[in-house]
Formats: structure tokens, C-alpha cells, sequence
């Protein structure tokens, strides 16, 4: 085909549109594609990239616009009939390009309507859109070389005042990226009307390094703006399924620091490029790429397909793989991280796997910037806030968590974003507080391990061995850092630093806080002079000196006085203080004589009592420093030796404080007493006995006999639980009796001075030892009973009375004594509980209660109440004062017992037809469905055990008093059967799935609601079941608890049957 016959082919397409009504439309259309009035600048630039142009040169008229480039690859004829057709592309089917519209160039008549071309062998001008006309045309020049387009503002919807003002604008506004992912073009040139031009032009500067410069007309000089470039060429398959080689690319920006350093920057708005921008791509990223996607028809924005797919993973892994080259040029620092993607930056689904594949690359490959220098893989290594990692280096760490000295573990973080400003002040720099935040954003994502304060005193509290011999290894100035950083912590990790040994010591050891003190030196520096209390006192004790003062253990001064930062040297005593270092003082002094003394080679002094006694008085909250050390002279004599003792070896009496517990020890048995009073040799050494007193007694030593709180005897348990049915709850149960087991001794032989000892320490009881309380959880009120200190005061004859003066004394049961026959000495309260607990004088009361009877019961008053309240139902007046009595002791007592007796309302369902509703159930009744049966098999269980069941529980569980009782209620019996025996049900305990052979041993005893319920909740609830065969075969006492329902319980077993129970079971288990 030559031209001739293309331009024919194009006047016939003209003309059948033109028939049609189609011309305008079409060319509205095509020339309406683009998103911008200049777009056919960028396809004429393409045009040059594709012809392996090298330069370009755009020359703006008034009334055209020029185009021309130095391509070695001119127009065909094939090219000619694809810039007139439509749909039309040479370039389609080249391996290059994955999806063409070959529309691109009627881009140019929205300002042209003769779009004028000379190429090759070619000069041509296009109308009508289509038509290829030479009329009028030089031919060109044989062996003429590059391509020339010109274009004649001609457009009639386009005045050229216009269509030059739009060019004019679009060429001002070339700027780098236009020429950044070409291949072939390195310089645009563009001429304007006034002889002012401009120009890019790329220049390649090193390994993937180019700079472009950038002229504008109104600019002496060019602009340069350097990039790092990375470009690679991959394999995808096309939208037809056609295998091609494509070019992609991504670009880094870069600026030099003050320090003339190249760095990468970040970009504000990272560009996807299609050779050139796509408008309105947007990728969030902040680093500029290139792949040729297949886009909308104007190039504006990546559609979604297949192929795009595939380019967008190859771009992927060309950003992971410039990671290396990154690294090995210096560029990936810690600041670097600022440039790639993070969470925060909402990039559209189809970027994100670029920031996915960035990340696995990190974690996996020697990516991530250490803060030692160099890079390792994000997996493994460790994060902090920044001040442990400056303490600790990566040796440092590897040592204390066992790992690989040779490993780089800290990863670096972004330096302080802080500078003064011109007040000398520290502000956030704007700009580095925004970049050191996109590197956290980014490290996050990396899964760096946390390690924190908190998992560094985890360390040192596991690995005391391995700490203590790396941290003799630092210098004092490394131990006031540690100390300072650890002062940030004490509020909250307070517990834990006050039991390591991290202190250290003069002696090179280290201790935990509360063992060590400052130095001796330290006090003329860090006191004043005596004013309080305790400094006082200190003159008094510090006037000897004591070895073990010169052993005790005393802080390196240095750890908290290195260096010149005072705040640091500040911040390092306080956190020693706040972990109960101290200085040297009474307290020291006291617990120095104590082990100096006190301890083998035994050394007391009687007269040390004096100055114990100032710093106890001062000082009463360290009494706990005398606890374990035997001070006190006691009153023993045994081998010709003075006997000392501790508090817990004292008791106390007259003349140190008056108890009457001499008394007590001496009725023991000498052999047997293991404690002592006090030496008298204390009355000479001119110290008010009573101080000593308050002193041992503060300290603990014995001054009174006091209760002890125990369980409640198991027969007087079995009384108080009688009606208690519920099983135990560890919360909510009491059980709990008092006892004094020294009573014993003193009620064994009566005297008064043991007599007086009961009754003074009695006076002092409180009003619950009196009594014993059971329940077994919160469903069921208290029961209670006199206490076993109370019954054994009660059946002994312990009370002194006197009989002919105060000469002669007598002992009686307390019931039995009078408050007149008291010896003196015996104070008495009359509303005294401990004295009504004991039934005190309740013989004569009886008495003088009869005798008024008898003379009440005489009297013409009594008869008539009495024929009153025989009248209402009661048997006498005895009765019901009596009822009257209990209901002013328990005014809830009557509302009880009427609730009890008061049956429930009966339901009432009234019928407000009968008649209708006769008739209705008359007829539903002739109407209904005669009963029918048929056989049908089904098991039946055969086998019996070999004892009945229910006459083996009739034997276990009938009482003497002929009452059959219910295991789960402890109720008798509801009602008994026509031959006289209690109806009840036997039920086992468990399913076959426990007991499979037939005994009598797993059946219970139950009244019929408790076995309905039983069957109901347990039996048909299998993990009730297997909770209480868990209870049963564990069971320790002859009840188990159980739960029905609501109502909380217990079974209860005669202790032949819980015995026989738990063999059962056992033998079964085997």
C-alpha cells in the first residue's frame, strides 16, 4: 500500500461518517479522552522515546507549535496508516508494551485540525482526523534524518490566543519526573515566542545515581535534582496472554545534609508513573515508580488486571532487592526508614504488598540499621526506648541473655528530634519529629522484641551468677548510669529492686539495698547538726566503738559521685536510698552490738537494756531488729549459769508488769516450763521497771493467757450440724471453738492466786471467744454454742467464796457462787458476758426465782392470770412468759413460725361459661382417639444385687428413734406405708458408666422430692456426675457436697456406708 492508496481508504471512511452523522462525534470524542488540554504533549514525547530519540525540542509560536526529535527510527507506511486510524497501534504487538488503545495521537486536534508530519520518506499533513493529504507539501529530502511535527492552531473550538497560552502553561510546568523513567531521552528543549527557553536534561552520576537539571525560562541557572534509580527488566504476560519484556523503576529522592552527606529523603507525594505521570494515580507511597500497566485510555490511572498484578509484584521485589544496594552504598540508615511505607500511611490495596515485601525482606535479610553500626535481620534482635541500650551494649546483652557475643542485637533508633531555639530552650524540630516518627511507624511492623526495664530486672533477678560477674566488670561511672535509670522505675518496680543485689559495695561484693550504707565520709557532708529525736539518741549510743560497725557493708562512693552531671549523681543516691541503702546510725549500732554481743561468743551486758530501751522508745517501728537475739537477763538457775532469752522465751509479772502469770508457770512442772520471768538483777541497774515491761511486751514476750481459736469437737460438731444440710464452702463456712489449754493447769488445783489469774484474764476476753459457731456456707444462718472455754469454766469448781471473813476459802462451780462471797480483788460486773456465758450464780438465782413463784403462785392476782392465759391456749403463766421472753429475744421468731405453719394459697382457675365449656369437652371427649397398645421390645434390667438395696439402707438409716432419714435432706420421712415402714426411694449414686456390677453399697437413701431432684441434676447432668464421683472417692469426712439446682447441699453417710462407698469405688477404679 503507498500513500496514495491510504488516503482513498481514509475519504471513504470520512465520507460514510459523514453520511452517517458521525464526523463531529467522533471527533469530539477523541479529542475530549485526555484529562488535560497539553496531553498530546506528553504522547509526542512518547513518540520520541519509542523512535530512541536522545533529545527533543518543542518550539512555541503564536500561531503553531513545533515538535522535533533526532530519532533513528522514522515513519513507515505502516506508521503513517496507524497516526490515521483508529485503534491502530505498531505498537501493540511489540514485547515491550502490555496494553495499547493507539488513540494517543488525536490528542494534537484539540488544538490542530492539519496536524503537519515529516518523517522519513513521508511529509504529510492529516484532515478530517484521517485523511493523509500532500497537497501543497515539499517532498523530503532523501537520506533527511529526524522526525518533525507542526501543528497550526487551527482548531475552530480553539481560538490560537488559547491554544498558545495552554502550551505556553503545560511547557513552564515540565519538571523532572516528566523526564525521569525515559529511557532514551535525556534532554527536552523548548523555545518560546520571546526567544526564552527552557530544558531537562538527565545526567547519570554514579551507580544508579542521575541528577536532572531543570532550566526554566525565568531562571539564570538550572536546578538539579538527584535521585537514586533502580531499573529492571521482567517478564509478564499481557492482557491477550502474550509473554513480554517490560522496563521497571523506581526512584528514591536524595539531598545532602549539613555535613555535605548524601541521604535518601522522602518524597512528598510519590508519583506512579506510566513513562510519565499518571494523574490520578495515587500511591501514598513516598518514592517514585514506573512499570508500563495497562491504563484508561488518557494514561491517568492503572486499571485493574492480571498483568498489573504481576508488574506490581516485580516492582516488589526490584524495592526489596534495592534494599542491598541501598545498604551497600551507605544509605540505609535509620533515618532511611523514613522514605519506605508503614501502617499508618493507608496505602490503596494494591500497593500494600510493596510494603509487605519490604517488611518480610527486613525480617528476614541483614536489612534492619543496628545501633552499633551495620545491619542484621529484624528477627532476633531487640528494641528499647533508647536509655537501656545506651547502658547496655550489644555484648552486654548477649552475655546476661546467653547469646552470641559476636551478634549486633540493639537496632538503632532515630536520634533526638530536639533543638534550642533562641531562648537556649529544647523544642521538637518539626520536621525530624516527623521523619523519627515514620521510622517507629515503620520498626513497629518489623515485630522487633520489646525489651524493657522490666524484662531487665527479670534478668537480674533470675540470673543473679551471670549478672554479678558482668557487672564487676563495669567501671562506678557505668553503675551510676544503671542506678539513675533504674531510679525512673522505683515507683513501679519497687518489690523487685529491693530484694536484688545490685548494690555495689567497697568490697567488690554486691547486696541487696537494705544491707548496705554510705560511707562514713558521706556524714559531715549529707548532716547537720543533732536536733531531732533520733540524732539525740545516736550521741547516746555512739560512744564506744563496735567492730562490726567497721565490717559493715559500705557503697562504693563512687557509683553515685562520677562524673560532673550533678542531676546524675542525685538521680543514683536517691535510687540507693529509695532501695533502703542508709547511713550508719542507732539502728546500725544497735544491730552491731546485737551480733557483736548477742551472738556466739555469747557477751551480754545488763546494762545494754539502757540504751535498747532509748532507741525502742525513739524508734518503736525498728523493734523488729531485737526479734531473734536472747537480751533479756531471766530468772532462770540452772548449772550455776545466768540464763538469757529472747522475747518468745519471757513472760512478764510484778515488778515489770502486773499479770498473775507467775502463778501459772509456777504450777508447772520446772522440767517443763519454757518460759521465764524477767531478772531481778534489773531493779539494780536504776532503770524504771515498767519501761522494761512496756519494752518485752512491745517486743511480743508473754503478758496475758490468750484464747486460741480452733475447730469445734467432732461430737459437738455433729450436734451444731445436725440441721446445717449444705455442703462446705471454703468462703463462706465457720467453724471455729476457743480454748486457753492453760485453764488446765490452773483449774487442776485450785488456789486464789490462779483463781484471780482466770478471772482477770476473763475480764479481758473478747465477747467472741465465748461462744462456737458453725455453718457450712452462706445459704444457712450461724449456729452456735458455748465455747470449750466456757464449758470447762462452767463444770469446774474454780470460784473462790470466803466463809467466816476473808479467812476461809472455798471452791465451787461458777453456777453455784455468790457474788457476795467474792474474796476481795474479784471486781464483778453485773452485765458481764463472760459471767452469764459461765451461768454465774444461777443456783441462787434459781432459788429466789422459785421462792417469789411460790409466793406469786399464792396470790389471788396469779390465779386470775392464770385462768387468762389458759383461756388463750397456753398451760400456765409460766408458759407464756416464757413465749414472751422469746419473742423479745427474737422478734422474728413468731413471723417465722407462722410462715412455717401457713400453708400456700391454693390455685383458683374459674370457668365463665361452665355450661359451653360441658358441652365443648363433652364433645372433644365422643371425638377422641381410642387407646391402643402394641408389643414392642426394650431392656429391662434383670439383674438384682444380692442384698436388697432398700432393706440395707432401712437397717443404715433408721434412728432410735424409729425415724427413717433422707441422705441429701436429714429430714425424716414424709409419710409411711400401709405396713408401717417409711416410704422411701433407693437410687444409686452413680450410673453404670461407675458402678457396672450389681451391689447394694451405691444406692442412697432419699425422701421422693430429694431423689426426683437428685435424678434431675445430677444423675442426667454428666459433668455433675463426674464431680461428685470425684467427691466420693476423695472424701475425708462422711459428707459430700452437692448441688441441685439451686439449692446448694450435701450428702450425708453413716460412716459403715462412706467407708464401704469409698472401697467400693476404689475397687472399681482398678
Amino acid at each position: 500500500m503507498n500513500l496514495e492508496e491510504l488516503k482513498q481508504k481514509r475519504l471513504n471512511l470520512v465520507e460514510a461518517s459523514r453520511e452517517n452523522g458521525f464526523e463531529e462525534g467522533i471527533g469530539r470524542l477523541l479529542t475530549d479522552l485526555y484529562p488535560d488540554n497539553a496531553h498530546f504533549i506528553y504522547e509526542l514525547l512518547q513518540n520520541a522515546e519509542d523512535a530512541q530519540a536522545e533529545e527533543v525540542r518543542f518550539v512555541l509560536q503564536e500561531k503553531r507549535v513545533e515538535f522535533e526529535h533526532d530519532g533513528d527510527s522514522l515513519f513507515s507506511i505502516e506508521d503513517v496508516e496507524a497516526i490515521t486510524g483508529l485503534g491502530i497501534s505498531t505498537k501493540k504487538d511489540e514485547p515491550t508494551n502490555i496494553g495499547k488503545f493507539g488513540v494517543g495521537f488525536k490528542a494534537v486536534f484539540a488544538y490542530t485540525a492539519t496536524p503537519e508530519i515529516s518523517s522519513g520518506a513521508f511529509h504529510f499533513r492529516i484532515r478530517d482526523l484521517f485523511v493523509p493529504d500532500t497537497e501543497g507539501l515539499p517532498p523530503r529530502t532523501i537520506g533527511e534524518k529526524g522526525t518533525r511535527f507542526s501543528f497550526p492552531f487551527d482548531n475552530p473550538r480553539k481560538p490560537p490566543k488559547t491554544a498558545y497560552a495552554e502550551i505556553e502553561k503545560n511547557l513552564r510546568q515540565l519538571d523532572e519526573s516528566t523526564l525521569l523513567f525515559l529511557g532514551n531521552i535525556r534532554k527536552i528543549e523548548y523555545l518560546l515566542p520571546d526567544s526564552t527557553q527552557g530544558f531537562l536534561e538527565r545526567r547519570k552520576t554514579g551507580r544508579n545515581r542521575i541528577e536532572i537539571l531543570v532550566q526554566h525560562p525565568e531562571k539564570s541557572e538550572p536546578v538539579s535534582v538527584p535521585y537514586l534509580l533502580f531499573e529492571k527488566e521482567v517478564d509478564v504476560t499481557d492482557e491477550d496472554g502474550n509473554l513480554k519484556r517490560c522496563r521497571i523503576a523506581i526512584a528514591f529522592g536524595l539531598e545532602k545534609t549539613q555535613k555535605e552527606e548524601w541521604q535518601v529523603k522522602p518524597v512528598k507525594n510519590g508519583q506512579v508513573c506510566i513513562y510519565f505521570p499518571a494523574e490520578k494515580e495515587t500511591s501514598n507511597l513516598r518514592f517514585h515508580l514506573h512499570a508500563p500497566f495497562a491504563s484508561t485510555v488518557a494514561r491517568d490511572s492503572v486499571r485493574e488486571c492480571e498483568a498489573n498484578d504481576s508488574l506490581r509484584v516485580q516492582l516488589a521485589a526490584l524495592v526489596a532487592e534495592s534494599m542491598t544496594i541501598i545498604r551497600e552504598q551507605g544509605l540505609l540508615n535509620v533515618g532511611f526508614l523514613a522514605v519506605l511505607p508503614n501502617a499508618k500511611d493507608n496505602l490503596p490495596p494494591f500497593y500494600r504488598p510493596i510494603m509487605d515485601r519490604l517488611v518480610e525482606a527486613f525480617q528476614n535479610e541483614k536489612l534492619t540499621p543496628m545501633k552499633q553500626g551495620g545491619h542484621s535481620a529484624a528477627n532476633g534482635i531487640f528494641r528499647d526506648t533508647g536509655r537501656l541500650s545506651n547502658l547496655i551494649s550489644d555484648s552486654d546483652l548477649a552475655t546476661i541473655l546467653g547469646r552470641n557475643c559476636a551478634l549486633q542485637l540493639w537496632i538503632a533508633l532515630p536520634q533526638s528530634s530536639q533543638r534550642r531555639n533562641e531562648r537556649g530552650e529544647f523544642v521538637q524540630a518539626t520536621k525530624a519529629q516527623y521523619r523519627n516518627e515514620r521510622v517507629r511507624d515503620f520498626q513497629n511492623m518489623l515485630d522487633v522484641t520489646e525489651w524493657t526495664i522490666s524484662d531487665f530486672m527479670e534478668v537480674l533477678k533470675t540470673k543473679t551468677d551471670t549478672v554479678t560477674e558482668w557487672m564487676k566488670g563495669k567501671s562506678n561511672g557505668w553503675h551510676q548510669d544503671l542506678y539513675s535509670l533504674l531510679g525512673d522505675s522505683l515507683s513501679v518496680h519497687k518489690h523487685i529492686l529491693l530484694n536484688l543485689r545490685i548494690v555495689r559495695c567497697n568490697d567488690e561484693t554486691y547486696r541487696i539495698g537494705q544491707e548496705c550504707f554510705f560511707s562514713s565520709d558521706d556524714l559531715n557532708e549529707n548532716t547537720t547538726s543533732a536536733t531531732t529525736a533520733t540524732e539525740i539518741a545516736s550521741q547516746i549510743v555512739f560512744d564506744e566503738d563496735v567492730e562490726y560497725l567497721d565490717a559493715l557493708p559500705r557503697v562504693s562512693k563512687d557509683v553515685y559521685s562520677s562524673g560532673r552531671s550533678r542531676n546524675q549523681q542525685e538521680k543514683a543516691r536517691a535510687f540507693l536510698e529509695g532501695i533502703g541503702v542508709s547511713e550508719v546510725g542507732p539502728a546500725e549500732w544497735v544491730r552491731a552490738v546485737l551480733k557483736q554481743r548477742y551472738t556466739e561468743p555469747f557477751q551480754p551486758r545488763v546494762e545494754d537494756m539502757e540504751r535498747f530501751l532509748a532507741f525502742a522508745e525513739d524508734e518503736p517501728d525498728k523493734l523488729s531488729l531485737f526479734k531473734d537475739y536472747p537480751i533479756f537477763r531471766i530468772d532462770k538457775t540452772l548449772d550455776n549459769k545466768n540464763w538469757w532469752g529472747s522475747h518468745q522465751s519471757v513472760f512478764l509479772d510484778s515488778p515489770y508488769l502486773a499479770t498473775g502469770l507467775t502463778t501459772y508457770y509456777e504450777a508447772l512442772r520446772e522440767e517443763t516450763s519454757h518460759k521465764w520471768v524477767l531478772s531481778s538483777e534489773y531493779k539494780e541497774s536504776g532503770i524504771e521497771p515498767e519501761r522494761i515491761g512496756k519494752f518485752a511486751k512491745a517486743l511480743g514476750a508473754q503478758s496475758k493467757l490468750t484464747p486460741k481459736k480452733q475447730e469445734i469437737p467432732h461430737e459437738k460438731w455433729l450436734s451444731m450440724a445436725r440441721q446445717d444440710t449444705g455442703g462446705w464452702s471454703e468462703r463462706y463456712g465457720i467453724n471455729e471453738d476457743y480454748d486457753i489449754p492453760e485453764f488446765d493447769t490452773l483449774l487442776a488445783e485450785p488456789d486464789l492466786t490462779k483463781s484471780r489469774l482466770i478471772w482477770n484474764t476473763m475480764n479481758e476476753m473478747p465477747e467472741c471467744c465465748l461462744i462456737a459457731k458453725y455453718r457450712s456456707n452462706s445459704w444457712y444462718y450461724p449456729s452456735s454454742d458455748n465455747s470449750i472455754l466456757v464449758d470447762k469454766l462452767r463444770h469446774n469448781n474454780w470460784v473462790p467464796q470466803t466463809q467466816g471473813g476473808q479467812d476461809t476459802v472455798y471452791f465451787v462451780k461458777p453456777s453455784e457462787a455468790e457474788v457476795e462471797l467474792l474474796p476481795r480483788g474479784f471486781s464483778y460486773e453485773h452485765q458481764s458476758s463472760w459471767l452469764k456465758a459461765i451461768e454465774f450464780g444461777k443456783s441462787k438465782r434459781e432459788r429466789e426465782e422459785a421462792e417469789r413463784r411460790r409466793e406469786q403462785q399464792a396470790t389471788e392476782e396469779y390465779r386470775s392470770k392464770n385462768d387468762v392465759v389458759k383461756g388463750i391456749g397456753f398451760s400456765s403463766v409460766e408458759e407464756a412468759e416464757e413465749m414472751a421472753k422469746i419473742s423479745r429475744e427474737d422478734p422474728e421468731f413468731i413471723a417465722r413460725w407462722k410462715a412455717e405453719k401457713q400453708k400456700p394459697e391454693f390455685p383458683e382457675k374459674t370457668s365463665q361459661n361452665p355450661e359451653r365449656r360441658r358441652k365443648q369437652l363433652a364433645e372433644q371427649y365422643a371425638n377422641a382417639p381410642q387407646k391402643k397398645y402394641e408389643k414392642r421390645l426394650r431392656s429391662v434390667r434383670t439383674s438384682r444385687p444380692s442384698i436388697d438395696p432398700c432393706t440395707w439402707l432401712r437397717n443404715l438409716y433408721k434412728n432410735d428413734s424409729d425415724q427413717m432419714i433422707c441422705q441429701i435432706c436429714k429430714d425424716e420421712m414424709p409419710f409411711r406405708k400401709r405396713d408401717g415402714e417409711h416410704y422411701f426411694e433407693a437410687v444409686e449414686a452413680l450410673s453404670s458408666k461407675y458402678f457396672d456390677e450389681e451391689h447394694e453399697v451405691p444406692f442412697l437413701a432419699l425422701c421422693p422430692l430429694c431423689a426426683a431432684m437428685y435424678q434431675e441434676f445430677v444423675k442426667r447432668d454428666e459433668e455433675q456426675e463426674a464431680k461428685l464421683h470425684h467427691a466420693l472417692q476423695n472424701m475425708e469426712k462422711s459428707e459430700v457436697p452437692v448441688t441441685l439446682g439451686e439449692w446448694e447441699t450435701s450428702v450425708r453417710f453413716v460412716e459403715r456406708h462412706w467407708l464401704d462407698m469409698k472401697t467400693v469405688l476404689n475397687v472399681y477404679q482398678e
